[in-house]
Formats: structure tokens, C-alpha cells, sequence
């Protein structure tokens, strides 16, 4: 479903978001953390949810809650 609304290409979403490359958004996280980031952003601006980020030890929840902190605060 995520996918389908941002139009099946989620790097560029959160790329762009992020005010970043593609090849800058490859270098800074992964490709599970990018999914991941873009699901927050996506319930955090559209759905007006709230979000955890379950995932298990050194998967980089860290990176993902600073990516999505990022790209919510400076859309402010």
C-alpha cells in the first residue's frame, strides 16, 4: 500500500524529502531504513499518526527516528 501512495518509487520519496540524492540517501542508510523512514514520514504527515520503530538490535532505529525527525521538522 505504501507503494502505491507515493507512487511506487520510496527512495525518491524519502530522498526528496530529506533534501538528499539518491546516491546520498544509498550512502546514509539502508535500504530496510529507508522502507522504514518512509513509513514514518508517510503516517507522521498523511495519516496524522504516531509511529514505533520495532525493529531488532543494530538495524539502526537511531537513523531512522533522526532521518523522520529531520524530514517532519523542516517542513515546518
Amino acid at each position: 500500500k505504501l507503494n502505491e501512495a507515493l507512487g511506487g518509487d520510496v527512495g525518491g520519496y524519502v530522498a526528496n524529502r530529506l533534501h538528499m540524492s539518491h546516491e546520498e540517501l544509498r550512502e546514509a542508510l539502508a535500504a530496510e531504513q529507508i522502507d522504514g523512514v518512509a513509513l514514518a514520514i508517510y503516517n507522521i504527515e498523511k495519516r496524522g499518526q504516531s509511529v514505533v520503530i520495532g525493529d531488532q538490535t543494530g538495524i539502526g532505529k537511531g537513523r531512522q527516528a533522526a532521518a523522520a525527525y529531520f524530514s517532519v521538522s523542516s517542513s515546518s
